[in-house]
């Protein structure tokens, strides 16, 4: 017999619930649905919650891997860094 499985996480009283199947996810912040789909955007749900985004992004996989190797770097200092010394050839 499947389960429900319900983890909630609180972050200054501000409530969280992602709803997830298979295929399908719901995310409810404070009790109401914010978000639906087969995958949910974060990017979309940081705005709607007042968030201001900057994205970063790398196309290509392989760019990807010589910008930063096999992961992201520890903070966003050094991200800008490394793509300031790549773009100026430093």
């Amino acid at each position: 017999m499947k389960y429900i499985k319900k983890i909630t996480e609180s972050v200054d009283n501000k409530e969280i619930t992602i709803l997830s199947t298979d295929d399908w996810q719901g995310l409810y912040y404070n009790g109401k649905l914010l978000d639906e789909g087969h995958s949910i955007n974060l990017r979309d749900v940081l705005r709607q919650l007042g968030y201001h985004i900057e994205y970063i992004g790398v196309d290509d996989p392989e760019e990807f891997e010589n910008y930063f190797g096999s992961s992201c770097p520890n903070t966003l200092d050094e991200v800008k860094l490394k793509i300031a010394s790549k773009k100026y050839n430093l």
